[in-house]
């Protein structure tokens, strides 16, 4: 990180630090009231956590069930016509969904419902099944179900941001293990492999692995608020938890394999499994111009924008100039 104004010498050192270590630059500049703030990514930058919508994170695994969620959901529903109205008005919409699922491939060949025409028609079995003269009232859980189909009856997908990350081609030399601890040391024979040899690179090629291997990221085990019994939702949790801690584990073993003598954090891999749909890669290679002179045309369009003396060229609104000027 820096402060403007800054000499063109010191800028230059720390922008070749930060580019040999791939390192976010940082630039402030205050005057007063008025600040400018700008981020120099160095080349290629992933994001793990970018914080998306919890909702939108949901992934029930509906369509792709494992042995452990399939024997939950048949034995809550196996003799689903005689349930009580309270065990009936309490199954969780997770069971209720997988149930009728099931019954919709004994009719359709073993099919799944995939187009709109198809999801609304399933939809409308799974709401005539709600009772309507239950005595403990409407039943949510129906309701809950049928709001989730268009949502949750999809097949597993490898999102665009996600698709991005695992397959760049990151190719910077390998250094031999033995040199890994030297790196920052020996700045004349240094291995330019600070990005090869990363842990992110390293869990993204596992998770590419997994992927390959199943046809789907690993699951991130939330489970969404929903009518049930509380030792049934809890059940339902530990379930999703326990298929996340087993599809990280693999994730750690083969990351693990390809680092070597690297020691790889769980915790890292953990974070990178629960949000792989949601990864990002910001290039920051290949742009045209600098970052501050894309900002200035951008700024010229609503305000007439002139520069300080400092360098790098700052904008400055001529108001602002103006009144900074007399100070």
């Amino acid at each position: 990180m820096y402060t403007a104004p800054i000499s063109r010498e010191k800028l230059a050192l720390v922008e070749a630090y930060a580019t040999r270590h791939k390192t976010p630059v940082f630039a402030v500049h205050s005057t007063g009231f008025y600040s400018y703030f700008r981020v120099d990514l160095p080349g290629t930058f992933p994001i793990i956590d970018t914080h998306p919508d919890e909702t939108a994170t949901t992934d029930l695994r509906l369509l792709r069930p494992w042995p452990e969620l399939v024997e939950f959901a048949q034995a809550l529903t196996a003799d689903i016509d005689n349930l009580d109205d309270h065990k009936h008005g309490h199954l969780p919409y997770v069971a209720i969904l997988l149930h009728y699922l099931e019954k919709w491939k004994e009719t359709h060949n073993g099919a799944y419902p995939s187009t709109y025409a198809e999801k609304t028609a399933f939809r409308k079995t799974v709401q005539d099944a709600a009772r309507t003269s239950s005595s403990e009232g409407a039943e949510e859980n129906f309701d809950e179900a049928v709001a989730a189909v268009l949502k949750t009856i999809t097949p597993p997908s490898l999102p665009s941001g996600a698709r991005q990350v695992l397959e760049y081609e990151h190719s910077d030399p390998v250094c031999p293990p033995h040199q890994l601890a030297h790196v920052y040391v020996h700045e004349t024979n240094r291995c330019d492999q600070i990005e090869q040899n990363s842990g992110f690179w390293t869990i993204a090629d596992a998770i590419k692995k997994f992927y390959e291997r199943h046809g789907m990221l690993p699951l991130p085990g939330n489970v969404p608020d929903m009518k049930a019994e509380s030792d049934i939702y809890v059940a339902l949790q530990n379930i999703y938890k326990a298929k996340a801690r087993k599809d990280a584990a693999e994730v750690l073993e083969l990351a693990q394999t390809a680092a070597g003598a690297r020691e790889i954090d769980p915790a890292e891999v953990d974070l990178f499994c629960k949000n792989a749909a949601f990864v990002k890669l910001v290039n920051a290679q290949g742009t045209e111009g600098d970052m501050a002179d894309r900002l200035v045309k951008v700024a010229c369009k609503s305000h007439p924008v002139v520069y300080s003396s400092s360098y790098p060229p700052i904008p400055r609104t001529l108001p602002i100039h103006g009144w900074l000027g007399c100070v």
